[in-house]
């Protein structure tokens, strides 16, 4: 066993002696007194800890879980998750591993107990992209999975993902962030064609196969770029364009035609024809149930192209929203990167006047951030039932409730239509799980919302 020394005494034995300390620290714990032993590994400054780790094992079965109690309690967090990990208590143990900065440690630690989101997590903060995204994928978690790509510049792969749940407005973000020496530009330019004839914009699209055939000569060696290129120049009575893709096509072939089957194209074209893996009212069922904020609200359709396309004199949509969102003061502080990931899960929603858009003790399913109309505050707990405040644009509902994971404090009621975008709870905690400097700024920006709202609170009561 360890020898400390003699316990720390009145009679004898110096203060300034780290084994004394430890002497005394483990005669405190054996006492049942951690505030003691608190004190004393204090007045340590630094030098117990490496000595008691070192006598870890040397402690009795009895005494070695009080010691990482200590460990704890003082937050020496890197021994507080070594003495956890050892006693095989993991799930206490990855939390103080990830305040230690040990994320690899931790991840092993979320994974023994079966959170494979948080072990993902922690594999993107230490650096491990391509494990934690195998995590992500087994945990059934797309939306995480597509965050993850993007972090690591894989914008085609991400494209795929959110275009299986649904998430056209980042689709097509992405997709148009694919590199244009990329083998994947030209798939990415394929299905932004079947994007922009789905939202109305044939002739741009046609514009841009044409301009991709131009651009990167492997695009006229894809048997279904090629057919889409002919078939759409045709549908839109372009007989010059369809003439030049096909002179295009045969100068890059050599003469040679193209055949009609899949199997002919590149592995990346293959990408972009699998077909959606679940319909629209599957996915939005899928929200419905985890969101309580979307239990009055209408999802509405938004065309990803709106901020690029100019109709009638002016622009709106997805950039209008875009722009509110930057203006937010919740989000004033985001680096351009985190407010473009942020903004692709955010949720645009619209209520009815009158319609309840939080009820009042129920679990928390995000943020809502206000772009147009106005919101009343209800307290229904007090008698009379007591209007707490009254929000417009620019105003951010859940927060409280999303911090502290606990149920509603207030109904929250649409005084006039409203529009909004939600950011769906589980999307945010995973973005602010991988994402330290817009964590540090989207809570310190939440905790000047809260005491601004604690103020106002604090003058009507006055």
């Amino acid at each position: 066993m360890e020898d400390f020394g003699t316990p720390l005494s009145v009679s004898g034995g110096s203060p300034l002696v780290p084994g004394n300390l430890a002497a005394s620290i483990r005669t405190r714990l054996q006492r049942g007194d951690l505030e003691g032993a608190v004190r004393l590994y204090e007045e340590g400054r630094g030098t117990l800890g490496p000595l008691l780790w070192s006598a870890f094992d040397a402690f009795t079965p009895q005494e070695r879980p009080v010691l990482a109690q200590l460990f704890v309690a003082v937050r020496d967090y890197a021994y507080a998750a070594g003495a956890l990990d050892k006693l095989g208590r993991p799930q206490e143990a990855a939390p103080m591993y990830e305040r230690a900065g040990e994320y690899v440690l931790a991840a092993r630690c979320h994974q023994a107990v079966g959170n494979l989101l948080g072990a993902a997590a922690a594999l993107e903060r230490a650096g491990k992209p391509d494990a934690a995204l195998q995590l992500y994928q087994q945990a059934g978690a797309p939306e995480a999975m597509a965050q993850c790509l993007v972090r690591a510049q894989r914008y085609f792969d991400a494209a795929v993902v959110y275009r299986k749940v649904g998430n056209t407005h980042a689709e097509v973000d992405l997709l148009y962030r694919v590199p244009m020496a990329s083998p994947q530009r030209v798939p990415a330019a394929y299905r932004l064609s079947e994007l922009l004839e789905q939202f109305g914009h044939g002739d741009q699209a046609l514009t841009l196969l044409m301009e991709t055939l131009a651009a990167i000569p492997s695009a006229a060696m894809e048997d279904v770029f090629c057919q889409r290129v002919v078939a759409l120049g045709e549908a839109r009575g372009r007989p010059d364009l369809v003439a030049a893709a096909k002179a295009s096509i045969t100068k890059v072939r050599g003469g040679g035609g193209y055949s009609t089957t899949k199997d002919s194209d590149s592995a990346e074209m293959r990408a972009v024809l699998e077909p959606h893996n679940a319909s629209a009212a599957d996915r939005l069922e899928h929200r419905r149930t985890r969101s309580p904020e979307l239990a009055q609200a209408t999802v509405t359709p938004v065309d990803p192209f709106s901020g690029l396309m100019v109709r009638t004199g002016m622009d709106g949509g997805a950039s209008d929203a875009y722009r509110q969102l930057k203006n937010v003061p919740l989000l004033s502080e985001l680096s351009f990167q985190d407010l473009q990931l942020l903004h692709r899960m955010c949720i645009p929603v619209t209520y009815a006047q009158n319609a309840v858009v939080i009820e009042q003790s129920v679990r928390g399913g995000g943020l809502l951030v206000l772009l147009e109309g106005a919101v009343q505050v209800i307290n229904l707990a007090a008698q009379p039932p007591q209007v707490l405040a009254n929000l417009g644009p620019g105003e951010t509902l859940g927060e409280i409730s999303f911090i502290d994971g606990a149920p509603t404090s207030a109904r929250v009621v649409a005084r006039t239509p409203l529009k909004g975008l939600l950011v769906p709870g589980d999307a945010l905690v995973e973005f602010l799980a991988t994402r330290d400097a817009a964590a540090l700024r989207i809570y310190r920006a939440l905790l000047k919302t809260v005491a601004a709202r604690l103020r106002a609170a604090n003058l009507r009561v006055a």
